[in-house]
């Protein structure tokens, strides 16, 4: 979820709750209101019923009649006159008798002077009243049917009053996180066009000294950083390509030269032998640590082109077999992929060539006679291709770590190795949008390595790694 439709719905919520909260209160303060202006009503109709039948003498029956006759139509208030003894003196509809009055109702109108409660919906009040100093108690009871009329029609009002505030509030939310995030939009789109070949570009920090002023002259400090890091690197890479490879190579061919002479001693040769092996072996581990260095560029400064992974695979072998002639290097292709689908994909022909020769010579080291049996095959849209050797295989506790730069697992301890070759496979096949399995089991000897390739991908358009 983007963090403008979070802040979108962050603000909906607390503003829906506020109003929320508005709303029910103005509900229930108008219930409260209706209430007691219903029983202020209900005080002032009994009082005159009492005053018509003990000051003006209406006949009792003709009140009567007036309340049968209007209660469904007008909701008459039904009134009952009792004197302190509970003697009852006047009824609207004894025969109804809503309240069902008690003695100990009366006792308490007496004592409290007014009492008023609900009653099934039915609101009631009994109030003391003195006519001529002579108490007397009253009781009214009716349902404020247009009271809870315009009680709900409130409801409904704040309710859909509500539901379209709910609304309103989201798109006015949408709005103002929009423009409110628009300057990081803007921050981010210059973040993406900065790469490791242009590191020289920064963010414009703008005029203002707020929160986003800060994060961006944070970033731009963290860029001077890498910026010197990437220089750093990329004069590293270079020492070593012409200050170390070039003496190495020197060392090498003098040292060749050096043991064609017959003239040296056993005792001499056997020395030249084994600084000859070290000498190779630390041309090898710097032609592995500019390839590790490679894999780290920028993936957009890789030169991609369609290539076969076939064709990889072969020259790779052909480089595997000079330095182990005997070595058993079978490549079996299915037939349908080699029918059906050309192995290509949008890659680095170097880069994977490195993969597959690293994954070929290690074969090769690890097995006692040489071996690794290779496969290709097209499985799920997916271009799959093995590598099996008779090796050791490799403890279960190891696999988590054979990927890692410069690590070397229990079973190759009397082979040579930098202990990068894996981890450059890894980093390989990541900037292809590939993925690697390895299948070992260091009982029954042997180690299976497959890559997969997707396939349908147009890595021309799409950054590797």
């Amino acid at each position: 979820m983007h963090i403008r439709t979070k802040l979108s719905l962050l603000f909906t919520a607390l503003t829906g709750a506020i109003l929320l909260l508005f709303s029910l209160f103005i509900y229930f303060d108008a219930e409260s209101d209706r209430e007691q202006e219903f029983f202020r009503s209900l005080v002032k109709e009994a009082v005159t019923k009492a005053n018509l039948i003990l000051d003006a003498k209406v006949d009792p029956e003709t009140l009567q009649t007036i309340y049968m006759e209007n209660r469904e139509i007008l909701r008459e208030v039904e009134v009952a006159i009792y004197d302190v003894d509970f003697n009852l003196l006047y009824h609207d509809a004894i025969e109804i008798d809503i309240v069902k009055e008690t003695e100990e109702m009366i006792n308490e109108i007496v004592q409290e002077g007014e009492i008023s409660f609900t009653q099934n919906g039915w609101q009631v009040v009994g109030v003391l009243f003195h006519y001529e100093d002579e108490p007397f108690v009253i009781t009214a009871a009716s349902f404020d049917e247009l009271g809870f009329r315009k009680l709900n029609r409130l409801r409904n009002t704040l309710f859909f009053g509500w539901v379209a505030a709910i609304g309103i509030f989201y798109f006015i939310g949408v709005f103002f996180s929009r423009h409110a995030l628009l300057p990081f939009a803007r921050v981010n789109k210059k973040i993406n066009e900065i790469t490791a070949t242009n590191l020289d570009l920064r963010l414009e920090q703008g005029s203002t000294k707020d929160e986003l002023a800060q994060l961006t002259a944070n970033f731009n400090a963290m860029l001077d950083r890498l910026e010197n890091s990437f220089s750093s690197q990329k004069d590293f890479i270079h020492a070593i390509s012409h200050e170390i490879r070039t003496p190495l190579a020197a060392i090498i061919a003098e040292i060749e030269l050096g043991l064609e002479k017959e003239e040296i001693g056993k005792k001499s040769q056997k020395m030249l032998n084994r600084i000859l092996r070290d000498a190779r072996q630390l041309s090898d581990l710097t032609t592995d640590l500019m390839d590790l260095a490679k894999s780290n560029y920028d993936s957009s400064q890789l030169s991609r082109k369609e290539v076969r992974l076939d064709e990889i695979l072969l020259d790779a072998r052909t480089r595997v077999k000079n330095i182990y002639p005997a070595a058993r290097l079978n490549i079996l292709i299915d037939e349908k992929l080699a029918e059906n689908q050309d192995p290509v994909i949008f890659g680095n022909e170097y880069l994977l060539g490195i993969a597959f020769f690293n994954l070929m010579e290690n074969a090769c080291k690890f097995s006692e006679d040489a071996d690794c049996a290779m496969g290709m095959i097209l499985e799920d849209n997916q271009l799959v291709i093995s590598f099996k050797d008779n090796g050791p295989g490799i403890p279960a506790e190891e696999m988590d770590l054979i990927f890692d730069p410069f690590y070397r697992g229990s079973s190759s301890s009397g082979a040579s190795g930098s202990g990068i070759g894996l981890s450059l496979v890894k980093k390989i096949v990541d900037l292809h949008h590939g993925s690697i399995e390895v299948l070992s089991d260091s009982e029954s000897k042997g180690t299976k390595f497959l890559l997969y390739f997707p396939l349908g991908i147009d890595h021309t358009r799409v950054e590797l790694g």
